[in-house]
C-alpha cells in the first residue's frame, strides 16, 4: 500500500469510557425522596458526565473499544488471516457530542484486483452510537 494515500489516524481517539449507570426517579416530585428505577439505565460519558441516553436492562452496551476489537473477526471472516495488528485507521467521523462514531479501517496489505487495472483494498466502516440512533456494527 502507498503510505502517502493517507495518513493513519490513531483509533484511541474513540476511546473514552462509557457505562451503563443506574436511573432514580423522584415520582412525587419531592425532593430526596429518588427511588432507582429496577429495570432502567442511562448510558453515560464517564469523562464528561453526559447521558446520553435510557435504557431498559436487556439493552447490550458495546464500547467503541469493543467494535474496534470485534473488526478483526469480521475482516478474517471475509479477507482470511487478519490480525487487529493488520488493521489501520484511517477515518473517525464523531461529533464533539460523542453520541455516536463511524470508525474507518483499511487492512494494511490486502491489495487485490478482481478485475484487470482495478485495485482494490479491504475495508470496513464500524458504526456504533450511544444514543440509539446508529445501531449497525457492520
Amino acid at each position: 500500500m502507498d503510505s502517502n494515500v493517507f495518513k493513519e489516524k490513531s483509533v484511541t481517539e474513540a476511546f473514552f469510557p462509557v457505562e451503563l449507570s443506574p436511573v432514580y426517579v423522584d415520582p412525587a416530585n419531592r425532593s430526596n425522596e429518588f427511588r432507582r428505577l429496577d429495570r432502567h439505565f442511562a448510558v453515560m460519558d464517564m469523562e464528561l458526565g453526559h447521558v446520553f441516553s435510557v435504557v431498559t436492562d436487556d439493552y447490550k452496551l458495546v464500547t467503541n473499544r469493543q467494535a474496534y476489537e470485534m473488526s478483526a473477526d469480521a475482516m478474517a471472516k471475509v479477507f482470511h488471516a487478519t490480525k487487529i495488528q493488520d488493521l489501520a485507521c484511517m477515518n473517525i467521523i464523531m461529533p464533539n457530542s460523542r453520541s455516536f462514531c463511524h470508525i474507518d479501517l483499511i487492512h494494511r496489505n490486502s491489495n487485490f484486483s478482481p478485475w484487470q487495472s482495478d485495485d482494490w483494498i479491504a475495508f470496513l466502516r464500524i458504526t456504533n452510537s450511544y444514543n440509539r440512533t446508529r445501531t449497525e456494527i457492520a
